[in-house]
């Protein structure tokens, strides 16, 4: 068991490291939440479930091209689960994982608190968990065997100390986040808001568009949140270009 759990860390770290380093003009696919989409592996195949978010996503898109292209050099079979920013549609994926018999499940869910008791059923079955980009809150991290991914609020903490330090007589700025409601957007969001002083005007703060957005933030789509910017810093400023930004 441990053997195996080593392997697939190994295995998600190559995903993980390969999905950092990629362009992000990352390939879409429209493949609805109902969609599996399976890999190929020898005899002897490892069983193994990716629930994603979405591959509307174009991070998670390239993930799901890295475990097509990696998993039979592993010895895995990989069936696809596409929550489509649903998080029943992944607590569904994971009851089929357990009433198939699958060997393992690697996440980066919409949100990974409502899978909890799903995950703990999966556990209890004897499943190997694995999270990467995002992970289960701090009181249920024991329903996991491993978590690959960066330290998401002190990546915000750092981002707010360098625009403070590049801006030492202070500065009007706007928050871009990643996908509303991911773990890794939540994090870095909060990072930031707890470094920065009142040397920084935060004018607006949104997140792009899923169908889960916070409240109270509105939701930018990934076609318009410069033009949005723009438009709502002249407005708000007089200033016509853009002073400074938190794009994460």
């Amino acid at each position: 068991m441990k053997k195996l759990i080593a392997l697939l860390l190994v295995f998600v770290m190559v995903l993980t490291m390969v999905a950092c380093a990629a362009k992000t003009n990352a390939p879409k696919t429209d493949a609805p939440a109902t969609d599996e989409s399976k890999t190929e592996a020898p005899a002897g195949k490892i069983k193994v479930g990716f629930v994603t978010q979405s591959l509307t996503n174009a991070s998670q898109a390239y993930a799901w091209t890295q475990f097509q292209k990696y998993a039979p050099e592993y010895g895995f079979e990989v069936t696809l689960f596409d929550e489509d920013y649903d998080s029943q549609n992944g607590v569904a994926a994971i009851s089929t994982c357990i009433a198939e018999g699958y060997t393992a499940i690697c996440l980066n869910p919409t949100d990974p608190a409502a899978l909890v008791p799903a995950l703990k059923e999966a556990k209890e079955a004897g499943i190997i968990i694995g999270l990467y980009s995002s992970d289960l809150p701090d009181e249920s991290k024991q329903y996991r065997d491993f978590m690959c991914g960066t330290n998401d609020f002190l990546f915000g903490e750092i981002a707010a100390q360098t625009m403070m330090a590049a801006f030492p007589n202070g500065v009007k700025m706007v928050e871009v986040g990643g996908q509303s409601g991911h773990d890794a957007q939540i994090k870095r969001h909060d990072g930031f808001m707890s470094a920065i002083d009142d040397s920084v005007t935060v004018l607006d703060s949104r997140t792009l568009r899923s169908g889960r957005p916070r409240t109270p933030w509105r939701s930018w789509r990934t076609s318009s949140p410069c033009t949005a910017m723009r438009s709502r810093l002249s407005s708000a400023t007089g200033i016509p270009a853009l002073p400074a930004l938190f794009r994460h």
